[in-house]
């Protein structure tokens, strides 16, 4: 067992025990994991970060992590600690239920081994959807939750049950762990095994209609029921890919209702600038997935018209520091533009040997920190 395993499980057995002596304290107030919030001299032990925070002109002054992590209210946090992000996907966890996925108490122990603070939740299923249990495994690895995804053939009124059904536990689950986001995706046009194609590459009006009172409807419960704000988030080998249809959602979509969680490695893997995209729509921006391409094999992955779920097999997305996205200028936009919002580190791989994912976990962190970032 790992030093990290045994330490894990040393705060896991204090944390049962902290959280039953917390609820013999008198305190209506509760931190981002559920944790009774005690007062000392009118300040909170417990110093999280405000949801709400504004970045700096200098992200690195507060550290979010930075980009990985939500900005921070000096207000708040005078120390100006910082955070970081991670995914189960750059894990290669993509499925609720898969045996080619890593388990889900060693990724949270990676994580936090990593360096990472804050993560999302991954395919709902996959870790455990019992707010109590998931509280205890996040709370004894100092982990917090920032949203998780769904994702559904959004014009296919067939699809709605299953969406429906998703979108409820894991609104209710997001909203137990003080969540602000709740992701939604297209699904491929293209099956996720063989990368055939399924459906067609672009829809016709009609079925358009129906992804945008989909996107519309979903946002509505997680707004009304659950408290999150839904971030779109456009995929290749979806119905959102190319710049031309991520501006027409946009554009069909209620600004009140609908952000983009916007995936800057999808961006260059469709042929998108991120710094010019994010720097024209940033006000419809408040979420980022921070991710890269390798240059040389998105060049054989157009040429070729070869599917997402292949490219991704082949490497396609890469460490942050060997890809194609300039991610000293993209810095720069966002100090340019003031960016007030939350961001991600991300790497798609799937399937992933289960030692591969760490080590690449750490160089994205250290990489950020390098550029002032991080």
């Amino acid at each position: 067992m790992r030093w990290y395993q045994l330490l894990a499980y040393a705060r896991r057995e204090l944390a049962a025990v902290a959280a039953r002596v917390a609820t013999t304290l008198v305190s209506p107030h509760r931190d981002v994991l559920g944790r009774p919030v005690l007062f000392s001299g009118g300040n909170h032990l417990h110093v999280d970060y405000n949801p709400e925070g504004v970045f700096e002109r200098r992200l690195a002054r507060h550290g979010s992590a930075s980009f990985n992590g939500i900005g921070t209210n000096p207000t708040e946090n005078p120390s100006h600690e910082r955070q970081s992000w991670q995914r189960p996907d750059s894990w290669g966890v993509w499925f609720a239920d898969d045996p080619k996925q890593i388990p889900w108490q060693r990724f949270l122990d990676e994580v936090a081994e990593a360096g990472y603070e804050w993560i999302e939740l991954g395919p709902y299923g996959y870790l455990p959807t019992d707010a109590n249990v998931l509280r205890t495994e996040l709370y004894s690895r100092d982990l917090k939750v920032s949203d998780t995804f769904l994702m559904a053939h959004l014009e296919d009124p067939e699809a709605w049950p299953g969406l429906e059904s998703d979108l409820m536990g894991a609104g209710e689950l997001l909203a137990g762990l003080n969540a602000k986001f709740l992701v939604l995706i297209d699904d491929l046009h293209t099956d996720w095994f063989t990368g055939e194609r399924i459906k067609p590459e672009r829809l016709d009006d009609d079925a358009w209609k129906r992804l945008i009172d989909t996107t519309h409807k979903v946002a509505e419960i997680a707004r009304d029921k659950f408290d999150l704000r839904l971030a779109y988030h456009s995929s290749p080998d979806s119905h959102v890919a190319f710049e031309d249809q991520i501006e027409k959602l946009l554009e069909d979509t209620d600004p009140e209702l609908v952000c983009l969680g916007q995936d800057i490695g999808h961006l260059a893997y469709r042929g998108v600038d991120p710094v010019d995209f994010v720097r024209r729509h940033h006000q419809r921006i408040p979420y980022l997935h921070l991710k890269s391409v390798d240059p040389h094999l998105r060049k054989q992955v157009i040429s070729e018209e070869i599917p997402f779920i292949h490219a991704v097999e082949m490497g396609m997305f890469c460490e942050l520091s060997k890809g194609l996205v300039d991610y000293p200028a993209f810095r720069d936009m966002l100090e340019e533009i003031n960016f007030d919002g939350w961001a991600i580190v991300e790497q798609d791989m799937y399937p992933a040997p289960f030692d591969k994912p760490l080590p690449i976990a750490k160089h994205n962190r250290e990489y950020l920190r390098s550029l002032g970032i991080g």
